[in-house]
């Protein structure tokens, strides 16, 4: 019995324990919307969050990506214009200090912001074979932003079509890795 009483009280302790490392969330400044995907810098005080956009993406919000340095305490615009440049920024990645964010959208050219989301300008690969545009599926930056991926695959070929990015310059220039496979979800650094 002795023991019973133990390990109950054993484990009230941890139970109670672990109420004290709970969290207490507060809602931000951020609007009520879809949020398709966050990304946050090593320290956690640079943020970066894409809006989906339901119903027609081919008529975007002017502002889809919001941008905090402040924890996401307060969130404001980025200033990113998707005007003809795709829809539905789905991938996010951040450079550790969050001074480099790359954004690429389902469909269309892949953005980069060298100033925590300030500017941005469009980057990626030319088009495709046959000018054929790439689906993207995933984008990684390595700590310090010099390398990024992404991957994508295309239309112009029913196999093989999974395509890797890779760039060594924080985006100004691009080289198509060798790859066998039909497609890459996702990618980390």
């Amino acid at each position: 019995m002795k023991r019973v009483k133990t390990l109950l009280l054993v484990a009230a302790t941890l139970m109670m324990g672990d109420f004290a490392f709970t969290q207490t969330w507060t809602q931000t400044s951020a609007p009520a919307t879809n949020w398709a995907v966050v990304v946050s810098s090593a320290d956690g005080t640079k943020l970066a969050a894409a809006v989906d956009v339901p119903g027609n993406p081919l008529l975007p919000p002017a502002n889809s990506i919001f941008i905090s340095t402040n924890s996401g305490i307060t969130w404001t615009p980025s200033g990113v214009d998707l005007g003809g440049l795709g829809w539905d920024w789905n991938y996010l990645a951040s450079s550790a200090d969050g001074s480099l964010l790359l954004a690429a959208p389902f469909y269309g050219l892949l953005c980069i912001s060298t100033d925590a989301g300030t500017t941005w300008n469009s980057s990626g690969p030319p088009p495709g074979i046959f000018g054929a545009e790439y689906y993207w599926t995933g984008v990684a930056s390595s700590p310090n932003g010099t390398k990024l991926a992404a991957t994508a695959y295309s239309q112009a070929s029913a196999i093989n079509n999974g395509m890797i990015f890779i760039s060594t310059n924080s985006g100004a220039t691009w080289t198509q890795a060798n790859t066998t496979f039909d497609v890459c979800w996702s990618i980390a650094f």
